[in-house]
Parts: structure tokens; sequence; C-alpha cells
């Protein structure tokens, strides 16, 4: 029998085998496609992971290269005597010098910009400089105590993100450096004349003291009216006016904001000081046109809650100097926590316990049995044996540590006037009084690292023991005092 090809039946049982064959190479294709796709995906977040992790390299490399040569280029402030100028081409050169050692010549600092700067970086390199030193990404604030930069804008090339468009990628970084101010203490407004700086001395308040004042010659030791030219590390504003008293209070607790020097070497020689124009005066020149200042005037009268508010309790904003706290122990006065240290605490072990395994056996300077923990026995140990190094290098970070300035003059003069400085003595806080009577005696006798007699009277006189510099290591010696930059630390 002869079967006809082409019917109904027949096309569709010809279409029940070719269906499924058609149907498999479609799906063949189209995993093609996607796995093409996904393919370009994957190299895509390859490319992006490891071009970001090779721009991640680069902007640490950026960053760690702005850290050193900001730090570096701002250390060279330190001990440049030269003027503004001269400073500005140390500070930007050693910057760039140090930049270009760690990322290689071609940075383009003629061409960055940096502006995100903070306001107080008022001073860019473009602005005082010219050639190759100008540029907008290196700047400082007009006091030098605070340094930024940028470092320029790199275009680092891609490895494989340049399939996906992208060919390069930016990196820049930026550092600030914040100058440390030397001395962990400060300078205090008050004054000593030069018979005043062995022993204990005191300044007081109010007419009613302790016998200690009386006995050590109350005109010695007194209060100098100080400015403040506004410092930020310290935390002070401009205040070239207002009242003295809380000027007083406020430099008692954060110290002098500024720096001070020696005048003339003779008082004979700035006995005219009043109108001497040649001595940079405290508040002539506020703020200070100089670079220290000279001579300052002293300040009369009773002051009322000067000691408490300024040792203690602390005034505009400002903490108590004494409640800024040391190691190791603090203790409570009229609910403040104060510093209780005594002095002989930071006494070293060749102070207390000589060296006894040296040949032949080195005795102590001060054995505890002769030099007691008190105040007498401190006072006496330094008194005996201060041309010697007596104190550990942690002595330093004590608040009751300052320095005071020394003066020229022979004695207090009468009423406000300006007195001149000779140099800084060191002076260790000791005891505050209050509720003293006509006897000499008082109901307050604050005393450190001893027992006290405590009231609800507020201090009117505090003692402080006078130490020579050379019973302190040379490092302490060398960087305490004045609010001196003694260097630079990253502060972004």
């Amino acid at each position: 029998m002869e079967r006809r090809v082409g019917g109904i039946g027949d096309l569709q049982l010809m279409m029940k085998h070719l269906v499924p064959t058609r149907v498999g190479e479609e799906d063949r294709g189209a995993v093609l496609v996607l796995f093409a796709i996904m393919l370009v995906m994957l190299f895509g977040f390859a490319a992006i992971a490891v071009d970001t992790a090779h721009a991640f390299v680069e902007r640490r490399d950026s960053q760690t290269t702005a850290d050193v040569s900001a730090l570096g280029g701002a250390i060279t402030l330190i001990n440049n005597t030269g003027d503004d100028n001269d400073r500005a081409i140390d500070l930007v050169s050693e910057t760039m010098s140090i930049a270009e050692r760690n990322l290689g010549a071609g940075l383009d600092w003629a061409g960055c910009t940096d502006a995100d700067k903070p306001s107080q970086f008022t001073i860019s390199a473009k602005v005082v400089l010219s050639g190759p030193l100008a540029t907008d990404c290196v700047s400082w604030t007009d006091d030098w105590t605070e340094v930024r930069v940028r470092i320029p804008t790199r275009a680092i090339n891609t490895f494989f993100a340049g399939v996906i468009g992208f060919d390069t990628m930016d990196v820049s970084a930026f550092a600030e450096v914040g100058a440390v101010i030397q001395g962990a203490g400060g300078v205090l407004p008050l004054g000593v004349l030069s018979e005043g700086t062995n022993g204990l001395v005191c300044v007081k308040t109010g007419p009613k003291f302790p016998d200690e004042c009386e006995k050590n010659e109350t005109g010695n030791f007194d209060f100098l009216d100080f400015y403040m030219f506004g410092n930020t590390l310290m935390g002070t504003t401009t205040q070239c006016s207002g009242s003295a008293v809380t000027r007083l209070k406020e430099n008692i607790s954060h110290g002098v904001d500024h720096d001070l020097d020696v005048a003339p070497s003779t008082p004979s020689d700035h006995s005219g000081i009043a109108g001497d124009p040649l001595i940079p005066k405290e508040d002539v020149e506020c703020p200070s046109n100089f670079n220290k200042i000279e001579a300052v005037r002293t300040e009369a009268g009773e002051k009322q809650k000067v000691i408490v508010d300024g040792f203690v309790k602390g005034s505009g904003g400002y903490k108590g100097r004494l409640a800024l706290g040391s190691p190791p122990a603090t203790d409570d006065f009229q609910g403040t926590a104060i510093d209780d240290v005594g002095l002989w605490y930071y006494f070293n072990e060749a102070t207390r316990l000589g060296d006894p395994t040296a040949d032949p056996k080195i005795d102590p300077l001060c054995p505890i049995d002769t030099y007691p923990d008190t105040e007498h026995g401190a006072i006496q140990c330094v008194l005996d044996h201060g041309s010697q190094v007596l104190f550990r290098e942690d002595i330093q970070f004590s608040k009751r540590l300052a320095k005071v300035p020394e003066l020229w003059q022979s004695s207090w003069p009468p009423g406000t006037k300006y007195v001149s400085f000779q140099g800084l003595s060191f002076v260790y806080i000791q005891t505050l009084y209050g509720g003293c009577k006509k006897d000499g005696t008082c109901d307050l006798e604050w005393r450190p690292g001893e027992s006290k007699k405590l009231s609800g009277s507020d201090p009117v006189a505090v003692t402080a023991i006078a130490i020579p510099d050379t019973a302190f290591p040379g490092s302490v010696q060398n960087s305490f005092g004045t609010p001196t930059i003694l260097t630079y630390a990253l502060t972004r």
C-alpha cells in the first residue's frame, strides 16, 4: 500500500520530534549569552575589586605622606629664629621635599587647591610665597600653631577597570598638625623677688594671713596682671581689657598663655621702664607684636576669691589649676577633687635610696629619717641639696609645679607699676590657708600629702616651695616653662 506523506497526522508526528530538538538548541544559545554577560560582570566586579584595593593602597600612601610631610615641615618652625618669610620657606620646602621623596617627583603643587580647609588656616604658601613653593595646599594659622597639608591629587592608572570605562582613579589626602605647648605647668601670674627664690614663699589676698607668710617676708611674692593674647592649644581667647581679678583667676587656672623674656641685663638699663619703647610691655602689646614680653604691671589690693577660684574651683570655664589632677592621687577640697601629691613623692632613687649596690656604697642625698615626707622635710632637702638632681622627670606633669617670673626690681613698687623679668624660677604649689586670725593661726591649712585641718573657709593665702633649676633633670629644665612650641602632633 502506498503511504502518503504530508497529511495532518504526519505533520503532527514530525513536530513532536522536531520541537524538542529546536528548544534544546535555543536553551544552549541562551546559556551562552547569559554566561557571556555574567562573565563581563564578573570581570567588572573583579576589576573594581582589584583596582579599588590598589587605589586604597595608594590612598594610604598619600595619607601617610600627608602626615609625615605636615609633621616634618612644621617641626622646622620650632627653632627657626628668622622672619615670617624665612619660616614659611622652610616649612613649605621641607613639606614638599618629604612628599616627593615618598611619592616621587611631579606632584602638581601649583595646581593643587584645598577648598575644604577650616577657617583658622588663614595663610597659605600661594599667598605669601612665589615660584615653585607657591601652593594653596600648604597652609597655617597666623600664630604658627597649626599646619595643614593636602597632597596634590594623583591619577592612578587602573589594571582592569578600563574595561568598564575607568582608566584612572584619583587619590588625595590631607593632614593637620597642632603645636604642643612646652611645659606641663606653665607660668603663674605671680612674681618673686630675687631674695624670695629660696625656701617657702607666700602670696596672700587678705589682711589676715598665716604665720608662714609673715616669717617668709610677705613682700617677696605677689600678683602680676597678665593679659591673654589667645592661644588655641591652651584654650584661651584674646582678652586685652576687663577685670584684673578675673584675669588673675583664669591665668592661675591655665598659666600665662604667651612667651616671656628677660629684660636688659641690669636694672639701670631699664630704670625708665614705663616709657621705654624698647621693652615689650604686657598690656601695651596685647595682642603681641613681639615674640616675647619683658614687662608687666603689678596688681595691688585685695583679691577676693582669687586663690580659691584660680587653684580649686576654676573661673571663666577653666578648671582650677589643682583640680586638673595628676598621678597618683587626688583628694576632696570643698567638693572638688584636687591634686594631693606632696613634693617628696617626686624624689628620685638617688635622693631617697642612694645606690646600695655601688662599691663603695653611695648614700642617699635625703634619707627619709632625716628628711621626712612632710613640707618641712621637702623644703630642707631642697635647701641642702638643690644643687644636685633631686627629682624624677615625671614631676613636669604635676600641676603643682610651675614657673614664676623672677623680677629685676629689689622691692615691690607701690600701687600698680611695671616690673621686668630677669628669669623664670621653679616653684611647687604647697599649702592653702583660710579662716586666718590676727594671731597668725588659720582654721584651714590644706597641705598636700599630709593631714589637713579643713574648714568651710575659702583660702586667702597660698605658699610655694622655691626650687632651683639644678634640682631638676635636664629634660625638665629644657622643656618646662613658657608656652613655647616644643613639637607638633597630628590633630586631624
